[in-house]
């Protein structure tokens, strides 16, 4: 019996290894700039003052000359709801910046779901996507800097 259980730990410790051998290898995909030297970021947010910073990111890169390819606000929790009140002045003029810098954001499926948040409450600039942690990790896996804030 206890062969068999050391067996069964070496052989857990084994696949652990490989597992995260193969893991980091996955992390270390090459990134670089497009043709023409533009980036691609994407910030991960849970409120609205957090939203304002993102935009505030990207106009400031603007300002300094440095366009990107691509700027994406992955939008989770509570703040939700915020973004459904349509006469939420503040989160407006955000979303009318956004579009002038070309800043999209994308607001997660599973917040709406558990603060029971509909999309046809949501403005229509605002992309739903099902989980947003995990539209992170695709992002990260496209090249994108990411920054949760």
């Amino acid at each position: 019996m206890k062969i068999l259980i050391n067996i069964s730990k070496g052989l857990l410790f084994t696949i652990i290894l490989v597992g995260l051998s193969y893991s980091s290898e996955a992390q270390n995909v090459p990134c670089k700039a497009n043709e023409k030297g533009l980036n691609k970021y994407a910030l991960l947010v849970r409120t609205t003052q957090h939203m304002g910073a993102a935009l505030k990111t990207a106009m400031q890169l603007n300002e300094a000359g440095k366009d990107y390819e691509e700027f994406e606000v992955v939008v989770c929790g509570k703040v939700v709801k915020e973004l459904a009140d349509k006469s939420n002045e503040a989160v407006s003029k955000m979303l009318t910046e956004a579009e002038r810098l070309n800043v999209r954001f994308s607001v997660c499926g599973m917040s709406m779901e558990k603060f029971e948040v509909h999309q046809q409450a949501l403005p229509e600039q605002l992309e739903v996507v099902d989980n947003g942690l995990i539209r992170i990790f695709e992002l990260q896996e496209n090249c994108y800097y990411t920054i949760e804030l």
